[in-house]
């Protein structure tokens, strides 16, 4: 079984495009007790962008097994990632572009249980972990977005 939860930039309840919380009745939309892989869908509006900025979408789940490796430690540290977008290049353009992911730019993480905040907040962070703004002259946070998460049972 799939579940698809769409999350409208336009319909969030707080936040600006950089980090945004929207509402979601998990209990309504997912089973308790039920592990999820989870990937995700993302198109924007036209940003600036000169190919020397990253876009990652993080997700404020709970229990989702994604790690990412530290410079100052050994082992792996839990992440917040659901992984990055791609810059489009709009025809006729040298620099603006809208950020896309599609079905399979990410591949899906596990996750062990549904969220338990009915808050979730979506952000997005450049490479270097700070908020994302374009390379505009005055830079510009993320175009308003649609991002579709999509959720699948796992088996145990």
């Amino acid at each position: 079984m799939s579940i698809h939860v769409i999350l409208n930039y336009a319909n969030r309840v707080s936040g600006n495009s950089q980090s945004a919380t929207y509402v979601i009745d998990w209990n309504a939309v997912l089973k308790p007790n039920q592990a999820y892989s989870c990937h995700f869908t993302y198109i924007g509006g036209a940003n600036v962008i000169t190919g020397t900025k990253l876009a990652l979408v993080y997700a404020d789940f709970n229990g989702q097994e994604v790690y990412q490796n530290s410079s100052t430690s050994n082992g792996a540290n839990r992440s917040q990632i659901l992984g990055f977008l791609k810059p489009i290049v709009l025809v006729g353009s040298t620099g603006t572009c809208y950020l896309q992911a599609e079905t399979n730019t990410n591949e899906a993480i596990r996750l062990n249980n549904r969220p338990l905040n009915n808050f979730i907040t979506i952000s997005i962070y450049d490479q270097n972990g700070a908020l994302f703004t374009d390379n505009a002259g005055v830079p510009a946070n993320p175009a308003d977005y649609i991002l579709s998460l999509h959720f699948s049972e796992l088996k145990e």
